[in-house]
């Protein structure tokens, strides 16, 4: 049962493109989310709405496998995917946040031009979470921190001049037995589309819906 799941997930990420904020709390293991998340992003009053789809499976109580796409990037001929791993550090308790962490691969190719960059771009995670009090016994809802690193890695920046796209975001997670549903605004460093002649931040917002099985 394992072999088909893991398959299906790595044909997920051939063919297919990346999403925006993944796992931030390990699942349950065993456990699988499927969805999809509709981003608005903007630099200096550009708007581009991003349509992505994600799956991500609990291989442990500790360890989270993931993938996603960018629906809207493969309409305009670019290929764009990620493939990572979200490992818990520990889990909340009190007023201490639960912590995890998350190394990724994202490969990016575009159809309608011969750009010499290389298609893999290397990206690691913090997460901190603060579960709240819910009315049953396991806490479900959490409010959550992340901080992204997407480095560079063409040799004197072509990409991100500074050598590497740090990322912010803030958001909320609403979890029932079989959905979770989330908001969440982020902030970027850099231009969305990641021109070296505009160095404005990027801001976004994103509304998540996760099928839980």
């Amino acid at each position: 049962m394992k072999f088909p799941f893991l398959l299906s997930l790595l044909v997920l990420f051939l063919f297919t493109s990346c999403t925006s904020s993944r796992v931030v709390r390990p699942l349950e293991k065993k456990k699988t989310a499927f969805g999809a998340d509709v981003c608005l992003f903007t630099t200096a009053g550009e708007a581009a709405p991003i349509i992505n789809m994600q799956v991500a499976h609990g291989l442990s109580k500790y360890t989270t496998f993931y993938a996603g796409t960018n629906v809207s990037s493969l309409l305009g001929g670019v290929f764009m995917a990620d493939i990572g791993f979200l490992y818990g550090l520990w889990k909340p308790k009190g007023w201490r946040p639960g912590c995890s962490i998350s190394p990724r691969l994202t490969a990016q190719f575009n159809s309608y031009s011969t750009s010499d960059l290389t298609p893999f771009q290397p990206e690691a995670d913090l997460n901190l979470y603060w579960e709240y009090s819910n009315r049953k016994e396991t806490a479900n809802n959490f409010l959550f921190l992340n901080i992204r690193n997407w480095f560079e890695s063409e040799v004197g920046g072509v990409f991100f001049p500074q050598g590497y796209r740090p990322i912010i975001s803030v958001g909320h997670r609403w979890q029932t037995e079989k959905m979770q549903l989330g908001v969440e605004a982020r902030y970027m460093g850099g231009a969305f589309d990641g021109s070296t002649t505009n160095d404005l931040p990027t801001y976004g917002f994103m509304f998540t819906a996760m099928r839980l099985f």
